[in-house]
């Protein structure tokens, strides 16, 4: 019966050469499929099964037989499953089952897996009989899933790309967008799908574009596109965006696709119009500094020259008269050009400070390995020659160095140590004290003293020209050093800062950040 059985099964499956032999050769071939294979009748009974089924189902081959076909269905399928059956037999048809439908078998011990069916009736002299070949789909499921999960957190980072994604196929007609190309371009999503890519475009460019897609699936590449060129979107309102565009090939199962990348420049070229803006107007400002730089050098010149005489002049002659009528002048008059000469003197001595200030802004910087302790030993010992009357202790780290300008430097120097020689006049003995300290990597120079001190709440206006915090009488100085001083930090690109107490001394800090210093 076995063999009639399945002969039109197999002459169905255009397989006649496997005829020859015995039922014995019949069940082994149907037990070599890779499927189980369920024969039922008319009335939903099994009558037949393959090793597969043994297999897949876990009953043993005596159990199955004579069993209702919806025993390898889950409970709550099988009354539903009778009607289904009873349809099928009233217009049997080969047909797949379960392939896109969640349709689930059930093992022997209550586990259910996921099937595919495919029918075929079969007409024998028995009577009509159905032959299921039943597939466990459990690994196609599982990828199934895995490639949803995939899709579904593809679709994520698309959608949290901060550009938008376009992908169109090799006609051109877009087949995914993500929220930000709904965003950037003014459209819903379903406006999208399925048009030509060109209707992003600016209707002067879609003609051309239609050549460069083509170009460019015959050869496709991963390309930029956009920088450096002034390429635009359109708007569906019509403005046209300036975008810089990333293409990249892929090859899908829908054919080739074109993934294309697209970034909305309009911020960037803002930018760059304003930075362009900027550089023209810092142009225009560099030309009229250097206008400015070159009427000052000609003041500079004027004010050495014109003031310089005239002071010599007043100088010269109060001191001719000092010398020369010398018995006809009284006390107060003797008195009075004395003052003359002092104040023309200052007045000499304000010049030259103020030519300084204005020459170290517009000197270069002469960068080489400077020995600070060397140049201020130089300028202690000079001060001290200078009035070897005074108690004062000079304490120089050794080794001091730095990348800087020599000649600024001395300028500081000696600026700082003789303002804390000049501050430490009534202060037996002296104290100043010339080192440095590393604070976070940099080293921090400083230069202290027991002197007089000064309210930290003027710190800030220390370094101004002509700020003094003393009276002149008291400390002469004319209030340029220390702006002299800032100036040259400032150069090398290092601040200065200052602590002091009123009574107690005051303390100088400057970093200097040309090159490194050490």
């Amino acid at each position: 019966m076995l063999k009639h059985f399945f002969l039109d099964y197999f002459r169905r499956a255009k397989a006649k050469e496997l005829l020859r032999g015995d039922e014995s050769r019949l069940a082994s071939l149907l037990d070599s499929v890779p499927d189980g294979v369920v024969v039922v009748d008319h009335a939903g009974t099994i009558e037949w099964v393959n090793k597969q089924t043994i297999e897949l189902f876990g009953y043993e081959y005596d159990e199955i037989l004579g069993m209702p076909v919806e025993t390898l269905l889950p409970k709550r399928y099988r009354t539903d499953h009778v009607a289904h059956r009873d349809g099928y037999t009233n217009a049997p048809r080969v047909r797949n089952m379960g392939e896109e439908l969640e349709l689930l078998g059930r093992k022997k011990t209550g586990d259910e897996f996921p099937i595919a069916v495919s029918l075929s009736p079969v007409s024998i002299d028995q009577g009509q009989r159905v032959i299921a070949s039943v597939r466990d789909i459990t690994a196609q499921r599982d990828d199934m899933r895995r490639i949803r999960d995939l899709n579904k957190r593809l679709s994520t980072l698309l959608n949290d790309a901060p550009d938008g994604v376009i992908v169109a196929g090799a006609d051109g007609r877009i087949t995914s967008v993500n929220i930000q190309a709904e965003l950037l371009f003014g459209y819903d999503r379903a406006d999208l799908l399925g048009q030509k890519v060109e209707m992003l475009l600016p209707k002067p460019l879609r003609e051309r574009h239609v050549g460069f897609r083509s170009d460019f699936a015959t050869a496709p590449r991963k390309r930029s596109m956009g920088a450096g060129l002034d390429l635009f979107g359109l708007h569906k309102d019509g403005t046209e965006i300036p975008v810089l565009v990333s293409l990249s090939p892929v090859d899908t199962d829908d054919g080739s696709q074109v993934i294309a990348a697209v970034r909305d420049m309009t911020g960037q070229k803002r930018n760059e119009s304003h930075i362009a803006e900027l550089n023209a107007r810092l142009q225009r400002d560099n030309n009229e500094l250097t206008v400015v730089n070159r009427e000052l050098q000609a003041f500079s010149a004027s004010v050495s020259h014109d003031l310089r005489s005239p002071l010599r002049a007043i100088d010269g002659f109060s001191n001719a008269l000092l010398e020369d009528y010398a018995e006809v002048l009284d006390e107060t008059g003797q008195d009075y050009l004395s003052r003359v000469r002092s104040g023309a003197q200052r007045m000499g001595l304000l010049i030259d400070d103020m030519l300084k200030l204005s020459s170290i802004s517009r000197a270069d910087l002469n960068l080489q390995e400077v020995d600070l302790s060397a140049l201020a030993r130089h300028i202690a010992d000079e001060l001290k020659k200078n009035e070897p009357q005074r108690d004062v202790e000079f304490i120089i780290a050794d080794d001091m160095l730095a990348i800087a300008d020599r000649n600024l430097l001395n300028i500081a120097l000696t600026n700082l140590i003789g303002n804390a020689f000049k501050f430490t006049r009534d202060r037996v003995p002296g104290s100043i004290e010339f080192g440095t300290k590393d604070e976070n990597g940099t080293p921090v120079f400083f230069i202290r003293d027991n002197g007089a001190g000064f309210e930290m709440a003027h710190a800030e206006q220390i370094f101004d020209a002509f700020k003094r915090l003393h009276d002149a009488r008291e400390f002469p100085g004319n209030g340029v050093g220390l702006a002299t001083v800032q100036r040259v930090i400032h150069k090398h690109g290092g601040r200065i800062w200052t602590n002091a107490i009123v009574g107690q001394g005051a303390e100088f800090l400057f970093t200097l950040e040309s090159e490194a210093a050490t």
